[in-house]
């Protein structure tokens, strides 16, 4: 968790990766 913390992303940029994976064919074929 630290070294996750530490890294200099914005909660932005963090909502964003999160989407492009949730929106990736490969990322919902994971969830599922």
């Amino acid at each position: 968790d630290a070294s996750f913390l530490a890294k200099p992303f914005t909660l932005t940029e963090l909502t964003q990766m999160v989407e492009m994976q949730l929106t990736r064919p490969s990322g919902s074929d994971r969830l599922h």
